[in-house]
This record gives structure tokens, sequence and C-alpha cells, in this order.
């Protein structure tokens, strides 16, 4: 929720549990909190920043048999895709 209303302070705590996650070994959390570090550049068209992390994130999801993270993935390259009115891209990750 930080992310939503204080962007710079969201992407802080969410860079944060990043590097713990990766310092603990927690893959759960190390692919949540990019995907929701992503989110925060997709919703303010930062696209060149969020794409790297969507795709560790993905990677890290199909390794674990993460069918929602699948899901959340395609919807974020159909946000990248509409937003930059790729409709074949779009259609494609759908």
């Amino acid at each position: 929720m930080t992310s939503l209303f204080d962007v710079d302070g969201g992407r802080s705590l969410l860079k944060e549990s990043i590097a713990l996650a990766r310092e603990s070994s927690d893959e759960w959390c190390l692919g949540s909190s990019l995907q929701s570090l992503a989110m925060t550049f997709i919703m303010h068209d930062e696209h060149g920043d969020a794409r790297p992390l969507l795709d560790e994130a993905i990677a890290i999801g199909r390794k674990r048999g993460n069918r929602y993270w699948e899901a959340s993935h395609g919807f974020c390259l159909c946000i990248l895709a509409w937003t930059a009115s790729d409709f074949r891209a779009m259609v494609a990750a759908a």
C-alpha cells in the first residue's frame, strides 16, 4: 500500500525486501517483491525499469511452478504492450 501513496518510500521498502530475500535465499519473497516493484514502475510509465524485474520474477515463478505469478506476469506484459499501443504484443501476452 505504501507504494501507491508514497512511490519513493514504497520502492525503497521493496528494494530492501529484495535485498533481504536474496540474502536469505527466500525465492517466494524475492519473486513477489520483484513483481511489486515492477508494478510501481509500470503504473508510472517507467517501463524500461519494469521489464528486467518482471523477467527475473517470472523465471522464479516458473521454476517454482507458481501459476499465479505466470498470470500476473501476463497481465503486466499486457499493460506494457497496451500503453505502448503494441496490440500484437498484448494479444501474445494474454
